[in-house]
């Protein structure tokens, strides 16, 4: 009877073979060496102040580069959050053969949205002539209301509104360095 009862799987919408969000917690300067491709640099010293960039906990794939020391604390911070992450060790050389590896500091994104607001834009995206607007109540630190504003173009204004300062003032800085800005994303 123990073998019939499994843990139920987490609820998620991002489509099977989704490449997984990859953390480098090396240091900057290790990064710029040598990272996998698509890898974000957050170094393991600012991941409690850059949390808010990862993307939902149990909905994303997430990877962790970093030393074995590096992967544990990691794992210490993230796990009780609800992040499960694949961890790869620096030291291995199966690490840098999986997936090709690029040099230099530029870091791409580890946000992601709500992964059933991700399928549902995916699957209907609405059809509207002219200008409009979008709001998301309750944006927190913003990744669904930036991932609106790309996904439905510049014709768009979206409207982030939120009680809380410190998440607003997580959301602008999100859409700073996502240039949200260019497409009508405004926190309020």
């Amino acid at each position: 009877l123990g073998a019939l009862i499994t843990a139920p799987s987490p609820r998620t919408f991002v489509p099977e073979r989704q490449p997984a969000v990859i953390i480098d917690l090396r240091s900057r300067a290790e990064y710029a060496e040598r990272h996998l491709s698509g890898a974000s640099s957050i170094p393991l010293a600012s991941l409690a102040e850059r949390l808010y960039t990862l993307p939902p906990p149990a909905e994303w794939p997430l990877e962790l580069v970093g030393s074995q020391a590096e992967l544990a604390d990691a794992c210490d911070f993230l796990r009780p959050r609800g992040w499960d992450p694949i961890l790869r060790d620096a030291a291995e050389p199966s690490t840098w053969a999986r997936t090709p590896t690029e040099r230099g500091d530029a870091s791409a994104p580890s946000w992601r949205p709500n992964s059933f607001l991700h399928a549902a834009l995916r699957e209907a995206r609405p059809d509207v002539d002219g200008p409009a607007a979008a709001l998301d109540l309750g944006c927190g630190s913003g990744r669904d209301a930036v991932f609106i504003g790309d996904a439905l173009g510049p014709t768009w204004s979206v409207y982030g509104i939120d009680n809380h300062a410190a998440a607003l003032a997580q959301a602008r800085a999100l859409a700073a360095e996502a240039r949200a800005n260019d497409n009508n994303v405004e926190f309020v």
